[in-house]
């Protein structure tokens, strides 16, 4: 699974367990610092960041991010 299958992957099963406030591909995509040519490296990056960006919402909302598969 490439990182792009594996970032949209992993923002569907946080969509679907928690709704759609804790993830933003917008905002993910304006601070992974990569730019968005839709390659390997960029997607990459999307899910270094959606980890870091999802997670720290979740924790916030008092939700333990692991329970989606978030590593924060």
């Amino acid at each position: 699974m490439n990182s792009k299958d594996k970032y949209e992957a992993l923002t569907a099963r946080v969509q679907a367990a928690h709704g759609w406030d804790f993830t933003d591909v917008c905002v993910d995509g304006e601070n992974c610092g990569v730019k968005d040519d839709n390659s390997e490296e960029f997607w990459a990056a999307m899910l270094v960041t959606i980890h870091n960006s999802a997670g720290g919402r979740l924790s916030e909302a008092g939700i333990d991010p692991a329970t989606v598969g978030i590593r924060y």
